[in-house]
């Protein structure tokens, strides 16, 4: 059997419920030379029997099983049993367009110096597409022009989905096991850090990854749930690294108070949509409060001094929801 072009992997815990639409997705691709890894991270749902079933059926769909060890466990599994020339991830409450593979790879298909090309995404809440991220054209990068700005401006994105890395320039680079946020950044950084500096990095216009937001095993979730060890360990590894391969990046506390107002921020969103009232905590407000230099509409000190209040969630909650019955646009 040849090997083919492009490899998926998808890390798959209890998604019994928006397994089948991501997998039918990578079926419906308008490029066919691919194969698709379904990582079962010891699912105890119906997860682990649809990816067989899947696999029976199709001979390009691997199911493999491992007991629990995490997102990144998972994707370094299904990195150790790809035989593709690109690798690409996809979560499993995710989905794809259908020409996202062909995009991406007819991009570089005939540029041997690129390691990575990047595209961009919708983001979907409730079903519906809140937002939408993506080059307006197409550029390309030196490897240490790349890291700098992944690093510094969260440009390329932090994530591993949207993406297509050649897999021969992944060597021995994989998903840190002890992470579980932001694990994708983690692996971007030393992917660059590995790739040698005569590569290139690539990004084009796309909007072909649908990335589910809110739902309750997406990433933004855990970033949201997980407790403040497991964040200051994920910003003390991201710093060691930085520190390891002397990337001297003045910005880099810049990026990542971003990065932290925007998760703080989502979870006022999740709450709100949910008809919940939002609640942060006194850290979570207090880090708001200390990042709050760093966004423009954050400046005033007013403003700022109301996110330390312990109603600042609720407030924020209550002045949306009274503008849209004002407007008459709330949805009993």
């Amino acid at each position: 059997m040849n090997n083919p072009i492009i490899s998926i992997i998808m890390p798959i815990y209890n998604a019994q419920h928006t397994l089948c639409r991501a997998v039918d997705s990578v079926i419906s691709q308008t490029f066919r030379d691919w194969e698709l890894l379904l990582v079962d991270d010891g699912s105890n749902d119906d997860s682990g029997r649809v990816c067989d079933e899947y696999a029976q059926k199709d001979a390009r769909i691997k199911a493999l099983h491992q007991p629990n060890g995490g997102p990144s466990s998972a994707r370094n599994y299904g990195l150790a049993n790809t035989r593709g020339e690109w690798i690409a991830f996809l979560d499993a409450d995710d989905w794809l367009e259908a020409d996202f593979l062909e995009i991406l790879y007819d991009a570089v298909k005939d540029k041997k110096n690129v390691c990575m090309v990047s595209g961009g995404c919708n983001y979907i809440v409730d079903n519906h597409v809140e937002n939408s991220s993506s080059p307006t054209k197409s550029v390309i990068m030196s490897v240490p022009v790349a890291l700098k700005q992944m690093v510094a401006q969260n440009a390329i994105g932090w994530e591993v989905w949207g993406k297509l890395y050649r897999r021969s320039m992944i060597n021995d680079t994989c998903f840190e096991e002890s992470l579980h946020i932001a694990e994708d950044l983690a692996f971007n950084i030393l992917f660059l850090i590995n790739a040698p500096k005569d590569k290139k990095i690539m990004e084009i216009p796309s909007h072909g990854y649908n990335y589910v937001c809110m739902s309750e095993t997406s990433t933004y979730q855990a970033a949201l749930h997980a407790d403040n060890d497991v964040r200051r360990n994920h910003l003390n590894l991201i710093k060691k690294i930085i520190d390891r391969y002397a990337i001297r990046e003045p910005n880099l506390p810049h990026c990542l108070n971003i990065s932290r107002v925007k998760k703080l921020w989502w979870k006022i969103c999740s709450d709100y949509r949910n008809r919940r009232r939002p609640k942060l905590s006194d850290e979570e407000r207090i880090q708001f409060f200390d990042a709050g230099h760093e966004i423009e509409f954050l400046h005033s000190l007013t403003i700022r001094a109301a996110i330390l209040h312990p109603y600042f969630g609720y407030l924020v909650w209550a002045g949306v929801r009274m503008y849209e019955n004002v407007a008459g646009i709330w949805k009993k």
